[in-house]
């Protein structure tokens, strides 16, 4: 009998070919990133390939963040909304609740705009709106607030953690919109 690490089912031809294609393709691109890292030359199509999924694997993680903790937070609508710092002006929204599911909402649309790709400049504009009053009222005014030093500590990384997000998204937005350094170098040529 031979050794697998995968049950021994049986699949169909047309399945194994594919698994073996990606498997096959996975491979020439791990290689081509290491000549692109390294700046040796490369086919433009292999570049054109590694750069394409590159950007889609990079929004579909950095939406994930948002759609995972948008339905963990609609789970708990109460509890997520005990962290919200009292200054925060829930009568504009309706309440303390409505300002949780607005925010929910923020998150789990933005994430799957984003990840989608369907309105991408709109998604990551509802996630910079979610997180900008967020980083400040549940996260800069909870480290001021906070006594112990961990909390601080962990308060002030939700900070850092939250400032590299609008970054990202903001690089989405202009990312979407077609400026980027190597479009403009081509058009002044």
């Amino acid at each position: 009998p031979s050794f697998s690490l995968l049950p021994a089912c049986p699949t169909p031809l047309k399945v194994r070919k594919m698994i073996g294609f990606l498997a096959r393709m996975l491979g020439r691109m791990l290689f081509s990133f290491i000549f692109i890292a390294a700046g040796i030359p490369t086919p433009l199509k292999v570049r054109k390939m590694i750069g394409f999924l590159a950007r889609m694997l990079g929004r579909m993680l950095f939406s994930f963040i948002f759609i995972a903790a948008g339905m963990s937070h609609f789970k708990d609508i109460k509890g997520t909304g005990a962290k919200i710092h009292p200054s925060f002006p829930v009568e504009y929204v309706g309440g303390l609740d409505n300002a949780v599911l607005i925010a929910c909402g923020l998150m789990v649309g933005g994430g799957v705009l984003v990840a989608l790709r369907i309105a991408p400049r709109l998604g990551s504009l509802c996630l910079i709106g979610f997180l900008v009053p967020t980083t400040y009222f549940v996260h800069v005014l909870g480290m001021q607030e906070a006594k112990d030093e961990g909390k601080k500590m962990e308060e002030m990384i939700a900070v850092m953690k939250n400032t590299a997000l609008i970054g990202a998204a903001l690089c989405i937005f202009g990312y979407e919109c077609g400026g980027s350094s190597q479009g403009a170098k081509k058009k002044a040529e």
